[in-house]
């Protein structure tokens, strides 16, 4: 997609849905809270968060932009985009997946009497 055609009401959505993946994963790694209206607050904004599915979001508007370049494209073409989008997705997804190592992994190393 060209710069000409971004639309910046979707890069807007792009970035709220990016502090909201944020939250919804460290709003749960401890209870820094005093009492029990903050708990109360954490809570609802926790479910209002969940409510809108910033994750969701991104595989929907993934899907669109990746099906809109490849609406015209012959079909070998179109198997060649989309192999490259999923390896792409795979190398990703490979990536990311190194930072959960750790306590996946921590189990197993443990020695226990």
């Amino acid at each position: 997609m060209s710069e000409k055609n971004r639309d910046a009401r979707v890069d807007l959505l792009k970035f709220i849905c990016a502090f909201l993946v944020l939250f919804l994963h460290t709003a749960n790694l401890g209870k820094p809270y005093g009492n029990m209206l903050e708990e109360w607050i954490a809570q609802a904004l926790y479910y209002v968060v969940w409510s809108i599915n910033p994750v969701e979001f991104f595989f929907v508007a993934s899907a669109y932009f990746l099906f809109k370049k490849l609406n015209n494209l012959s079909n070998d073409e179109y198997t060649r985009k989309i192999k490259l989008y999923i390896q792409r997705l795979i190398v990703l997804y490979l990536f990311w997946s190194l930072f959960y190592l750790g306590p996946i992994l921590t189990p197993f190393f443990e020695v226990t009497n």
